[in-house]
């Protein structure tokens, strides 16, 4: 079996593990809840995000704009599975990605990001 199939493999697995009908039917396509995004920097706490939400529908485009340091890089990171945020909670193609583990969150990545 070759890498890229059994990632498919694993992509399934995913989605039947963590996606259910009734997420479909309850969540945007990304989705936002009460995101908080902190960094310490030896003694200041910097919060780059501070409690957004967002919701996004499927085939639809936003644009995210604001002065440099509002925390736009920080939030594509976080809405993209790159990063983790401090408090809230995230989905993706209708899925919440916060329990995800590494491995299954960069699996997941590589089929929808």
């Amino acid at each position: 079996m070759s890498p890229t199939s059994t990632r498919s493999l694993e992509f399934e697995e995913i989605l039947h593990k963590h996606r259910t009908i009734e997420d479909l039917k309850k969540n945007p396509y990304i989705a936002a809840q009460k995101i908080v995004k902190d960094f310490d920097l030896d003694t200041y706490l910097i919060r780059a995000v501070d409690n957004l939400t967002l919701e996004i529908a499927e085939h639809e485009y936003i644009a995210i704009v604001g002065a440099s340091g509002a925390g736009k890089t920080t939030l594509l990171h976080l809405l993209a599975g790159l990063d983790r945020s401090t408090e809230g909670n995230l989905f993706l193609s209708y899925v919440n990605i916060n329990p995800m583990d590494e491995e299954t969150l960069t699996i997941f990545r590589i089929f929808t990001v």
